[in-house]
């Protein structure tokens, strides 16, 4: 019965961190979009004037852009093998 309850409590606890990463690489996926679609809007407005803070701009977004990829990658990583539902 103890072991029982102590593997309810064990998968209860494990649903919890898959859903606490799962909505942090929904976060960071969200992230990735917004900051690809800020870039893509000044690197159209390079066009129309050639800035040097609209340039450093865009190189310090693509910067944090590969962040939060190279993160949402680890994030993506088998951690081991998977787990059996009972």
């Amino acid at each position: 019965m103890a072991a029982l309850q102590a593997e309810r409590e064990a998968r209860l606890q494990a649903e919890a961190v898959a859903a606490s990463a799962q909505a942090e690489l929904s976060a960071n996926e969200a992230l990735i979009a917004h900051l690809e679609l800020r870039i893509e809007k000044l690197k159209r407005e390079l066009y129309g004037q050639r800035s040097e803070r609209t340039a450093r701009l865009i190189e310090q977004l693509e910067l944090e852009l590969e962040e939060v990829v190279t993160k949402r990658a680890r994030m993506s990583l088998p951690r081991g093998p998977p787990r059996r539902k009972p």
